[in-house]
């Protein structure tokens, strides 16, 4: 499962490589530059409350050997 994870992950990134310049190219060229950092600064703020809240915290397997034993 982690592979398809990571698949996925990596697909939306470059995908948004690509079609992110394209796409906010277009919006500054037909509605100006702030509507264009507004939705830049949107899609940041979604990207931060996704990964909010569905990242885990941390990994709840056993600690590593160099943890343990340190309270």
């Amino acid at each position: 499962m982690n592979a398809a994870a990571i698949g996925t992950y990596r697909a939306a990134g470059d995908a948004g490589y690509v079609i992110g310049p394209f796409a906010l190219g277009a919006i500054v060229d037909f509605y100006g530059s702030l509507p264009a950092l507004m939705v830049a600064a949107t899609a940041m703020t979604l990207c931060g409350i996704a990964f909010a809240l569905y990242a885990p915290e941390k990994f709840k397997g056993s600690p590593a050997p160099s943890d343990r034993g340190r309270t």
